[in-house]
Order: structure tokens, then C-alpha cells, then sequence
């Protein structure tokens, strides 16, 4: 029933999915649904909560930020950026919906901004790690800039189709980051 309602999510959107839906697709009666949800938001969240713990696992498997700090800033930045279009990719659909939802509902909300917290965590390891390097005065400010310069560049791979291989536009991503970062203060 979940992989019915996942996919029906996604094709159809959260909005034009329904509970009878799901159950005749799944092959149930509407009973038997609700024998199991009380309604397609349960089914939703459940939903949700499953891509959220995939997130985790994906994100505590980031190698330890001073291992990837060691060699080369550049290469612990792809590395991180890798794991992240990894997790979009592996439910593009689903994130899709889920940047529909942010705004109207509370509970994608929540999963999605504590999500961000665990990404800018990970940012903040890393600045922490370099920081005898790093020529931005704020680091807070610098976190949201980095996490908001990421994400634009990973939905830019992942949701859109370019004349321009992905790995081109990740590497001048990567770039302008480590310039902001680590170029003389202006």
C-alpha cells in the first residue's frame, strides 16, 4: 500500500491523490485502508517519515568532516554536494512534492527545516575545520549562504535538464564557494 500511495504522490501530487484511490490500486477495499490509516495524510507521513530516516542514514554516512577536511577543500565539498544530489535523485518526485507542500503544511515543514539544521550542521563542522582559512567574517551568515548557493546548484542538477554536464556546473558552484570563503576579505 505505501509503494502504491509513494508513487501515486508522486505522479498525481499530493493534492490529487485520495484514500480510494490508493486503496483500488493497491487492490484493497476502502475498509481494509482504513483498517490501516485513518486517512491518506497517515499515509503521507508514514511516507515521509521513511524518506526522512533514508535523509539520516544517507547524511550520517558523510564520512567524519575532519577525514574529509584532510585533503583537498575542494574534494570534501564535492563529496558532501554528491551525498545531497543522491538523496534528491533518489526521490526526485517526492522532493518535488514536498517543496509544494513546505508552505501549507507543518509537518513537511518541520521534517524539511530539520533537515537544512543536519545540512547546516555538517557545513558548520566543516567552516569550524578550516576555519584558520577562511576570510568571511560572519560564519552564520556565511552557513546560510553556502547551504542556500548548494541548494540552488543541486536542484538546478537535479530537477533541470542542461546543455551543460552537471559535473561542470557542481564544479563552478564548488568554486564560487571557495572563493567567497577563502579570498581575501573585501
Amino acid at each position: 500500500m505505501l509503494e502504491v500511495a509513494y508513487k501515486l504522490f508522486c505522479e498525481n501530487g499530493y493534492y490529487k491523490t485520495n484514500s480510494i484511490e490508493i486503496a483500488k490500486i493497491a487492490g484493497i477495499s476502502i475498509g481494509c485502508f482504513y483498517s490501516y490509516f485513518k486517512d491518506k495524510d497517515a499515509v503521507f507521513y508514514e511516507i515521509l517519515d521513511l524518506y526522512n530516516k533514508n535523509f539520516l542514514e544517507i547524511v550520517n554516512n558523510i564520512p567524519n568532516i575532519a577525514e574529509i577536511s584532510k585533503g583537498d577543500k575542494k574534494e570534501g565539498m564535492l563529496l558532501i554536494a554528491n551525498k545531497l544530489i543522491m538523496i534528491h535523485e533518489s526521490s526526485k518526485d517526492l522532493n518535488r512534492e514536498l517543496n509544494i507542500l513546505y508552505n501549507s503544511n507543518t509537518k513537511v515543514a518541520s521534517v524539511v527545516d530539520e533537515q537544512h539544521k543536519k545540512i547546516r550542521n555538517i557545513i558548520r563542522e566543516w567552516l569550524c575545520f578550516h576555519e584558520n582559512d577562511i576570510k568571511v567574517t560572519d560564519i552564520d551568515s556565511a552557513i546560510i549562504i553556502i547551504e542556500e548557493i548548494s541548494n540552488s546548484i543541486i536542484n538546478r542538477i537535479v530537477f533541470k535538464k542542461d546543455d551543460i554536464d552537471s559535473n561542470r556546473i557542481l564544479n563552478a558552484g564548488i568554486e564560487a564557494i571557495n572563493k567567497y570563503l577563502f579570498s581575501e576579505k573585501y
